[in-house]
């Protein structure tokens, strides 16, 4: 693939507004079958050359897609991305076929003791640190669901469901930031429909003994005292970020 042969025929507002990247995409079979060995071969060098992070797999899909003139319209209504907008989840919910949650979500962790995983100072903004009521937040990445070494891979059978968020109280939410109150939202309707969704695939395909619907896997971020995990069984030793 030469990718002279690109550069040299489409500028930056028309690529922004023919080949934008970001799933999801809907194509003829044909148009797939067209792209697909492009898209492969491109997808190694685009990595090594360009961008070697976990969107290397976007920036080739566009480079292919650009190559072979297969040009996209872009729907703006099809997809709820929080890189446009925090909005609130109901809007989420109601006027779109997709959500896309943004990496992370923090709210005030102020269920004290096993609780007490996530540390405030490292999540929240400086200006949103609310000593007097809490040193610690409920975190939330999707990221941090991933399986790594000996820990808890959301869908075995055994595992458990994730923690849920924290409930606040009205004055503790009008006297937070407006991100704080947006995440708070959207926490409580992600969450709960994570563990249902995992919690029916389970069911599904678990023998119905071996399920744990028990709320005690608590995500956090990796460190050298937890070792380097992403998640823990609620009230483990050793989790807590000091």
């Amino acid at each position: 693939v030469q990718c002279r042969k690109i550069y040299n025929n489409i500028d930056s507002r028309k690529s922004k507004r023919l080949y934008a990247g970001g799933a999801p995409y809907i194509m003829y079979r044909n148009d797939w079958l067209r792209l697909l060995k492009t898209w492969l071969k491109v997808m190694p060098m685009v990595f090594d050359q360009y961008y070697d992070g976990i969107e290397s797999d976007m920036y080739a899909y566009m480079i292919a897609s650009a190559y072979l003139g297969l040009e996209h319209i872009i729907y703006p209504d099809f997809m709820k991305t929080c890189m446009h907008t925090f909005s609130h989840p109901d809007e989420y919910l109601t006027k779109h076929y997709f959500i896309h949650y943004c990496q992370r979500y923090h709210v005030y962790e102020i269920r004290g003791d096993i609780y007490e995983v996530n540390s405030a100072q490292e999540f929240l903004k400086k200006q949103e640190l609310k000593p007097k009521l809490t040193n610690y937040s409920y975190s939330f990445s999707k990221y941090w669901l991933q399986a790594r070494g000996n820990q808890n891979w959301f869908f075995e059978c055994d595992c458990p469901l994730l923690v849920l968020p924290p409930k606040l109280g009205k004055e503790i939410l009008a006297a937070s930031s407006t991100t704080i109150q947006s995440h708070y939202n959207i926490l409580h309707i992600l969450v709960p429909g994570l563990n249902a969704a995992i919690l029916d695939y389970k069911i599904k395909y678990c023998e119905p003994e071996t399920i744990n619907r028990e709320n005690l896997l608590i995500v956090h971020e990796s460190h050298r005292n937890n070792g380097h995990r992403l998640n823990s069984i609620l009230g483990t030793t050793n989790i807590q970020q000091n």
